[in-house]
């Protein structure tokens, strides 16, 4: 196709650069972000937040091309250019360590541990491949004003923001100082650490040159010397009718700085016309011509080319996806800058890219004596100074799609394991998600509980939050105790009953603080006498006049604390008999054999790593004691909602929980207060179709926004897969997954993991036990 003036629309030429800084084909930089180029043509670059496309299922991935497709249709033709680009940036792994790494000279009797989780977090960086991938989408415009190019922009974000939802993805303008970083972090490879650019709150800035440009800059031929680096620009001179839809993706998979950049013009209905026509006319053209060689008179049959055949189908199939699917036209090239350490690894990587593009029919070429400007197309400056465009539909144009894989990277996060599919370690914060519970299924063996006693030492270490572990089987206290916590042996240890909480430090929420805690006490009872007839309303009133009479004393200050044993011998001074008889009642849970919960305390519930073992509490108990350890975990939900500090609340053998409806609804409320209340809950489950039996608890599993899965038997997986939209290849890894490998669920993003660590590190030895996993 013959270049024509929809090609030449925002080619620009370019000046020759006088010194390193004009490289850099901007007039001026706002601090928004956004950039004046030349004649009344403005930019600016969004980021794009990447989406687990590569590892998920082919129904999945139809679903995500639909609708990627959309976002591809949507691009306004009339003003505008888009750039989509990959941007490989190598991590600085001294940089990264010292921002990982925690200060082992503490001198509070944990820095062993902290040494042990810096040799993990040493191992996970050394063996990262050591770069990070981002998409960037820029849009160039037309605009008269500045005013008008800028509320262009903040009107193009807020809808493409809308659309790229609809992927479970987001855009985010970078502004000045993070365009800039990204420009200064590839000009200036391995000095990354060194970037120092602070907008200084002008209008604009002329002088951001000199704040990311290389110190010097030779073009040769067919490579550019870049500092102490060689780059090279190619381009993909052409690619197959057919094309797969991982082509970027695997084009990108260069272990190297680069950037690879997608140019999309959008083309309007009319203009994609008269584009038709005239290629319908070429090809008519030469039919004729071809026809014109032959002679009739000679009584041959005319036999059209192949390729004349080919292009009449090609055109036929243009009109009928304009026409009836609702296609457009758009024209595109890739163009590709990338760096090396030498000419040998330029060579390397050269050839490297060929293959690749070989291997899905394409051919790429250097781009010889065009080095510069290849190097100014393929950065997202907003010019384009390659003229290689091939005109395509939008399923041709959407099928180049730059999704891979997604890397969970809160700066406050917790190793939560590495990615199977890019090696690097997941780093999650749960207090950043929509919804921070987080649910751990896996059957016997899979490595569940060390999954959970892993992260929970994470926590410790890496979070001021507050911990509490139910423990049913007392498998906890090496690690707690190793943290300097606090296990509480519930049904041996004196746990106090009738603790109050007088300041509950919420106005908005106001709790009186008596009536709390009596009804409390009062609950207790019941559940301890059975609630049988003994325990009727006129008993419940002496009970409740008992205990107001004995918090007011706290209250006053008359005294520190009050205890069942206090509340028994207020009932027997009433001199009632009905009084007298509910004294009696108790005895054997205030002064006899079952009195753990009728004394002060005796252990430190307040500890900030506290486990409540249950294997100690006798069976007649299990309710009661339950109730008391949920009752103390509120309490102090309630005191760290006023300090703003997390707590981080694990739940071993969920399973329990589910098996009546009283403690289903107990713990269906829970969850739901813990969440207002700055709780965190892990719920740990072995099996999942059983529980799911229960209405209550598959409503809450199947709207969980956090799960991590390990291995399971085939009924579980499948019923995993159903819930969360699972792939065939998905379910296979759950079905067969190795010890410390499952999948996990954070939000919309699924991925396998591995949890794994060494068995010399100590950390290992503490969540480990000579039981693979018993929870």
């Amino acid at each position: 196709m013959a270049v024509s003036t929809i090609e030449k629309r925002d080619l620009s030429r370019m000046k020759r650069p006088s010194r390193v800084q004009d490289v850099i084909p901007i007039k001026r930089l706002y601090e928004s972000g956004m950039r004046y180029l030349d004649d009344n043509r403005y930019a600016k670059t969004f980021e794009i937040t990447d989406i687990d496309y590569s590892s998920s299922g082919d129904d999945e991935r139809a679903d995500i091309f639909d609708r990627y497709s959309t976002i591809i249709n949507s691009f306004d033709g009339s003003k505008s250019v888009y750039k989509l680009t990959i941007c490989n940036q190598h991590v600085n792994k001294h940089s990264a360590l010292q921002q990982s790494l925690l200060s082992a000279d503490v001198g509070d009797g944990y820095d062993n541990l902290r040494l042990a989780y810096n040799r993990l977090r040493y191992d996970d960086i050394q063996g990262d491949n050591a770069y990070i991938q981002r998409k960037f989408l820029t849009i160039s415009t037309y605009q008269s004003k500045e005013e008008k190019a800028d509320a262009y922009f903040v009107r193009s974000e807020r809808d493409m923001n809308k659309r790229f939802l609809m992927l479970d993805s987001s855009i985010r303008a970078l502004n000045a100082e993070d365009y800039l970083e990204m420009i200064y972090d590839f000009f200036n490879a391995g000095k990354e650490e060194k970037y120092n650019y602070k907008y200084d709150n002008k209008k604009y800035d002329k002088r951001f040159g000199d704040y990311v440009c290389p110190d010097a800059m030779r073009v040769h031929d067919n490579y550019i010397e870049i500092g102490g680096k060689i780059a090279r620009c190619m381009m993909v001179k052409n690619f197959g009718g057919v094309i797969n839809d991982d082509f970027l993706v695997r084009l990108a998979e260069l272990k190297t700085n680069m950037m690879l950049t997608l140019d999309i013009i959008p083309v309007s209905n009319g203009d994609a016309r008269k584009v038709i026509d005239r290629k319908d006319d070429d090809v008519e053209a030469n039919a004729d011509t071809w026809s014109n060689k032959r002679s009739i008179r000679e009584g041959s049959a005319i036999r059209l080319p192949r390729q004349v055949k080919k292009d009449r189908k090609v055109i036929d199939e243009y009109i009928e996806d304009m026409d009836e699917r609702n296609q457009k036209m758009f024209m595109n090239q890739i163009v590709v800058a990338f760096l090396a350490d030498n000419m040998t690894e330029l060579e390397d990587l050269t050839e490297s890219l060929m293959e690749t593009a070989a291997e899905s029919s394409a051919q790429m070429s250097i781009l010889y004596f065009q080095q510069l400007q290849g190097l100014q197309n393929a950065i997202p400056f907003g010019v384009r100074r390659i003229n290689n465009l091939r005109d395509c539909n939008t399923d041709t144009t959407a099928m180049l799609i730059p999704f891979d894989q997604v890397r969970m990277n809160h700066n406050s996060g917790i190793p939560y394991g590495r990615h199977e599919g890019t090696k690097q370690q997941q780093m999650v914060d749960r207090r950043l998600l929509v919804n921070g519970h987080e649910w751990v299924f896996g059957m016997s063996g899979s490595g569940k509980s060390m999954n959970v006693k892993q992260k929970t030492l994470f926590e410790a270490l890496l979070t001021d939050g507050d911990i509490v572990i139910v423990d049913p089987d007392g498998e906890g206290r090496p690690l707690v105790e190793a943290l300097g916590g606090q296990v509480i042996h519930v049904g041996r240890d004196s746990i106090n009953v009738a603790d109050i909480l007088l300041d509950y430090g919420d106005p908005e929420d106001p709790i009186d603080p008596v009536k709390n805690s009596s009804d409390f006490v009062i609950s207790f009872i019941e559940t301890i006498l059975n609630s049988g007839a003994d325990f009727g309303e006129m008993e419940k009133s002496l009970v409740d006049r008992a205990l107001r009479a004995l918090y007011q004393g706290v209250i006053n200050g008359a005294a520190t604390y009050i205890t069942l044993e206090d509340v028994y011998d207020t009932l027997m001074g009433y001199g009632m008999q009905a009084a007298t008889n509910l004294a009696i009642s108790l005895e054997r849970h205030v002064i006899g054999s079952f009195n753990c919960f009728a004394k002060e305390t005796t252990v430190n519930i307040h500890s900030r790593i506290v486990c409540y073992d249950l294997s100690t509490l006798p069976k007649q108990l299990k309710n009661a004691g339950m109730m008391v350890v949920m009752n103390h975990i509120d309490q102090r939900l309630i005191a760290n909602r006023k300090l703003k500090r997390a707590t981080y609340i694990k739940f071993e053998e969920m399973d329990y929980y589910f098996s009546h409806q009283a403690s289903t609804v107990r713990i269906k409320d829970f969850f739901e207060r813990a969440r207002k209340y700055g709780g965190f809950i892990t719920a740990v489950i072995q099996n999942i179709t059983r529980v799911l039996q229960v209405p209550e608890a598959h409503m809450m599993i199947q709207n969980a926004a956090n799960v991590i899965m390990m291995k399971q038997e085939k009924d579980d997986a499948e019923e995993l897969a159903r819930m969360y939209g699972l792939s065939n290849i998905q379910v296979k890894a759950l079905r067969y997954a190795e010890i410390g490998h499952g999948i996990n669920k954070i939000g919309d993003v699924i991925y396998s993991f591995d949890c794994t660590i060494p068995k010399d590190n100590e950390i290992y030895k503490l969540i480990h036990t000579d039981v693979v996993d018993v929870a």
